[in-house]
């Protein structure tokens, strides 16, 4: 299926919806592009189509929903693309992800400390987790018995 989409130029498309100002069109674009991004090559392509700045403008999103299929864009992305994990450094989000570990949302939580994980494959991201006091909240969230 992701093959399809990007073969009828859909990621730059779903790129695009990412900047409608409906939350529904963003929550289901930003599904579309998570579930796409399993993908090794589709990965690349979606950062390489410049999807990190919309993602990274709704990193803060007040709908939870949105919230979460962001990050996970982010989260599958950075675990295929060394750049993207630049990229996640350079747009400042390791800071607001780590501030998402507290989230009432159990996915938004999920997928941020997901995020981190894939981040932290790059050497600078692993170092600037530790400044940032990031292991901290992350072993809090691994300990808390009411995680599933």
């Amino acid at each position: 299926c992701a093959q399809e989409i990007r073969k009828y130029d859909g990621l730059a498309a779903l790129i695009h919806q990412l900047t409608n100002q409906n939350e529904d069109v963003q929550m289901n674009a930003a599904g579309a592009l998570f579930n796409c991004a399993y993908t090794d090559s589709i990965a690349v392509e979606i950062r390489r189509l410049g999807a990190i700045r919309p993602l990274a403008s709704l990193v803060s999103s007040p709908n939870k929903d949105v919230q979460a299929n962001v990050i996970g864009v982010i989260m599958n992305c950075a675990a295929h693309d060394e750049q993207m994990r630049v990229d996640i450094r350079e747009y400042d989000l390791l800071k607001r992800l780590i501030r998402l570990l507290a989230s009432r949302s159990p996915g938004v939580q999920a997928r941020s400390a997901g995020v981190l994980m894939n981040a932290c494959l790059n050497e600078d991201n692993k170092e600037e987790v530790r400044l940032l006091e990031g292991l901290k909240p992350l072993i809090a969230l691994l300990s808390n018995p009411k995680r599933d």
